[in-house]
């Protein structure tokens, strides 16, 4: 298997990737926590319930957001071509994001919201910070233009997540937005499709590929997808609106019709690439993309009903699904498409550290990271994350509430076996690997 890594001038060191790293790995492992106690709730449909409230949130600003600003610093100057504003500020805003993302989730998972306020207030100062420092599209050349706009209106749908959830929590709305479906449909959708999904699609178009060994070209195709998902996600702002109301499925099918091409470019890419040994890193990235269909093909369901009027919110058979479509797009989808890219960051990483701060690798020479693997685990922890995608949505579907939180079990050791692949990648010595034709080593090389 090999990867070429595009290096720019100034590389950026391995500390900031690994503090993200190592931070959001221990969100994600909370997280997933927090996910078997939310389990019976969810079986119940009442994806509402604060437990599910608190895991969701771990993995969001936890997870999610915490591994897309350590990404940035690490692939802005190679992906993107934008190097940090700042390599030090870092160091004051990552524990700030820190101690808000847990006083957002404790909050939040035990009713405190004055609390969940405070969080939310802290996480809009830093992630504005953040963003000053990482983005810009007007400093990206030509070639990367466009993907970074696409990164930066990823972030202003972040932004007005944290303003939704701020005033929500502050002020209640009261008098003034009766309706909080719409509200709480807009929060969603903006944090996981016109974030967390907009920015995976402008980062992911050009990782996987690149993992693939094929080349993405421009499309029609890559032009529709962020139309759709910017446009669906805008559409529900007005449809908060109670007299708005009838915007939300159109937007849902907008939204979930962007999805079904990202989708259909993957199974391009998969199809249109050199046969390769499909490693750990491949596998999970599969699943990921497998459970964004399976959550599209559902989302597409809901939305239709609802436009048929065949819907009936309220019936414990709908608030299932919607819980079903959550555990597929959050756990499935946004969540295993960073853990498969993480399998190749990981090792990648361990010859930074091995190497030294401000080694550059030699153009076109080998570095071999099948050392700093431990494939035993790396694979019994892809089994078990099938596994649980697979037993936990089920179980939520059918109503137990008990194989429901055995399934989230299952996805507990299945993270806890990734992060530690990744300690033991980083710290534990080398293992011995012999050369092979078969598996070449990673090469890195520059790039026009």
């Amino acid at each position: 298997m090999s990867l070429r890594v595009h290096s720019v001038a100034v590389a950026q060191h391995h500390v900031i990737p690994l503090a993200h790293g190592g931070a959001g790995l221990a969100f994600l492992v909370a997280a997933s926590v927090l996910l078997t106690r939310a389990a019976p709730a969810l079986a119940r449909g009442e994806w509402g319930a604060p437990a599910v409230v608190g895991a969701v949130h771990a993995f969001t600003l936890g997870w999610l957001l915490t591994l897309i600003i350590g990404t940035l610093y690490q692939l802005g100057p190679v992906a993107l071509q934008v190097a940090p504003r700042s390599s030090r500020l870092w160091r004051w805003l990552l524990p700030a994001h820190s101690l808000g993302v847990v006083a957002v989730v404790w909050g939040v998972s035990v009713g405190r919201l004055h609390d969940a306020a405070h969080g939310w207030a802290v996480l809009s100062v830093v992630t504005t910070a953040s963003a000053i420092v990482l983005l810009g599209p007007w400093r990206a050349p030509e070639s990367t233009r466009a993907r970074m706009r696409l990164v930066t209106l990823g972030f202003v749908s972040l932004a007005g997540v944290l303003v939704l959830a701020a005033l929500r929590l502050v002020w209640g709305w009261r008098g003034f937005m009766p309706d909080l479906s719409g509200l709480r449909l807009a929060h969603i959708a903006f944090g996981l499709s016109g974030f967390g999904t907009l920015i995976a699609w402008a980062v992911g178009s050009h990782v996987i590929p690149m993992f693939l060994g094929v080349r993405e070209e421009p499309s029609r195709t890559g032009l529709a997808i962020p139309v759709l998902l910017r446009g669906g996600t805008a559409l529900l702002l007005p449809a908060v609106l109670p007299a708005l109301s009838s915007l939300r499925p159109v937007a849902v099918l907008a939204i979930a019709c962007g999805q079904l091409l990202i989708v259909w470019r993957a199974l391009r890419w998969f199809r249109g690439g050199p046969k390769l040994a499909w490693d750990p890193a491949l596998c999970t990235v599969a699943m990921a993309f497998t459970a964004l269909a399976g959550a599209t093909v559902l989302q597409l369901a809901l939305a239709t009903a609802s436009l048929a009027g065949l819907l009936l919110p309220a019936h414990v058979a709908t608030q299932r699904a919607i819980a079903v479509w959550g555990v597929l797009f959050l756990a499935g989808w946004l969540s295993l498409l960073i853990v498969g890219v993480l399998f190749r960051v990981f090792v990648f990483l361990s010859w930074m550290v091995r190497s030294g701060p401000g080694t550059q690798p030699v153009v076109g020479a080998p570095v071999r990271v099948q050392q700093y693997a431990r494939p035993t685990l790396a694979w019994a922890s892809v089994v078990l994350y099938a596994i649980a995608l697979v037993s936990l949505p089920t179980a939520i579907a059918l109503g137990h509430p008990g194989a429901s939180r055995v399934s989230a079990l299952t996805y507990v050791a299945a993270t806890v076996l990734m992060s530690l692949h990744h300690v033991l990648a980083i710290f534990a010595p080398a293992r011995a690997v012999a050369a092979s034709t078969s598996r070449p080593a990673l090469t890195l090389a520059t790039s026009s």
